[in-house]
This record gives C-alpha cells, sequence and structure tokens, in this order.
C-alpha cells in the first residue's frame, strides 16, 4: 500500500477516480462496488483470503502502524510470516509437518536441476574485457520518471562507461576522456570513468541515460528456456577516441 504523496493539480485525477466515472457514463456503475482506495484495499483483502497469498489481517491501519507485514497473514490478530512453509510460523502448513510445500499437490518442493551453460560472451583477444550494465542510484530505468529532476540529474551526471583502474593504465585512458566501447553487436561512444567499482577486466555502464545508448552493444543472446536476454555479458573492447 502506497499513500498519496501530493495534492493532484488542476483538474487532475487518480485512476481509481476515472475508472469510476467511465464505469458510470457507460451505465455499469453498480460493477464497481469499491469507490475508495480504503475500499479497494478492503476488497482486495477479502479476496485474498481465498489464496496462499492470504493477507486478509493487513489492514490499511496496520500497515500505517506496523512497518513490514509479510503474508501470508490471515487474520488482524497474526503478526504475518516471516518464514513460509515453516510449522509454527506459516499458518498454511500443517500440524506435526515441520516444513511443507503446500502449493503442490504432495506437499514438497519441485527442484529443477540444469547444467550450468557457460555465458558465448566470453573475453578474447579481439574484445576482451566484458561490459556489464546496471543501475545507478539517483536515476530509476530509463530515467523516465527521475531524469527532469535538477537534484538527481546533478548527483547523477552524465552516464560514463565505467573501467578498473589497472584496465584504463594499460589501455591509456584518463578519467574523462572521450572512448568507444565495441562489440561485435553495435559500437558506442561516452565518456570514460576510472574506478576502483568494477573488477579488472570488467566495464560498467548504466542503462538510463539516452545520451548513451549502451543496448547498442549488448549481446542479444537469450536463455534457451526462459528467452531472458543476456543483457549483463558482453564481450567488448574499448578505445580511447579523439573528440
Amino acid at each position: 500500500m502506497l499513500e498519496k504523496l501530493l495534492e493532484p493539480p488542476g483538474q487532475c485525477r487518480s485512476d481509481l477516480q476515472i475508472l469510476v466515472d467511465l464505469a458510470d457514463r457507460l451505465g455499469h456503475g453498480e460493477l464497481i462496488k469499491a469507490r475508495t482506495p480504503e475500499q479497494v484495499w478492503d476488497e482486495y483483502r477479502q479476496f485474498s483470503a481465498a489464496s496462499y497469498y492470504n493477507f486478509a489481517g493487513m489492514t490499511r491501519a496496520r500497515l500505517r502502524q506496523e512497518h513490514g507485514l509479510l503474508w501470508p497473514c490471515p487474520t488482524e490478530s497474526h503478526p504475518g510470516t516471516p518464514r513460509r512453509y515453516v510449522e509454527g510460523v506459516d499458518p498454511f502448513v500443517s500440524a506435526g509437518a515441520g516444513m511443507e510445500f503446500y502449493g503442490n499437490p504432495d506437499k514438497k518442493a519441485i527442484v529443477y536441476l540444469r547444467s550450468y551453460v557457460p555465458s558465448p560472451g566470453q573475453p578474447s583477444k579481439e574484445y576482451p574485457l566484458l561490459l556489464t550494465t546496471g543501475r545507478v542510484l539517483e536515476q530509476w530505468h530509463t530515467g523516465t520518471m527521475t531524469g527532469r529532476i535538477p537534484e538527481l540529474a546533478k548527483t547523477s551526471g552524465l552516464a560514463m562507461i565505467e573501467l578498473n583502474e589497472q584496465d584504463a593504465w594499460e589501455l591509456k585512458i584518463g578519467a574523462g576522456d572521450a572512448v568507444e566501447a565495441t562489440s561485435k553487436f553495435g559500437a558506442i561512444r561516452g565518456t570514460a570513468s576510472v574506478t576502483d567499482g568494477p573488477r579488472r577486466g570488467v566495464a560498467f555502464a548504466s542503462f538510463w541515460d539516452v545520451r548513451l545508448l549502451i543496448n547498442q552493444v549488448v549481446a542479444d543472446n537469450v536463455d534457451a528456456i526462459s528467452k531472458e536476454p543476456e543483457f549483463k555479458v558482453t564481450a567488448v573492447r574499448v578505445r580511447k577516441v579523439e573528440v
């Protein structure tokens, strides 16, 4: 549950208000019984009671007063469940079971063993560094919610290509130099940051800044089962370039 942070300016309305108004105008207002945030949350609690995610005991008052309530939390007197599937802690575990994975018919955990498959993105003579991408504290994902906040922009600065100090020394790259990162998938130019953050042999770049479209460089390998892309491991070379 997230509390409202600010009063909406002008004629702005919440998603819930828009939905209720739309239902009324279409002549189906009777379908929406919950018309306030409090009523929506209470409705949500009620239908959770029919599942193993039961959080019927998490009232708005409790969430304001007690931080860190964990489901299952079936009643308003229940303290929450810090460890699932453990007898005496999880309310769904049968007496005498000790530990019980009740979500499965045989009440046992299902564990799939898969052989380790090394990444195709291995360093080589042509591409000696591994590039990994990620987030920075001040910017959210692609900057859509934080990029226009001056204080955050000042703190984070431009996204850079971060190099380990020893790698930068060998490549004759200094902090603030213009550099180019190249992989077999593409190339991108940016500014070097020399730091002890990345391990030796690893370069890092955040992906929030449209001025450094690092995804032009990253690998397009995917997991054979989940199809999840392997954006975190790409073999690259980095060189200093003229501005």
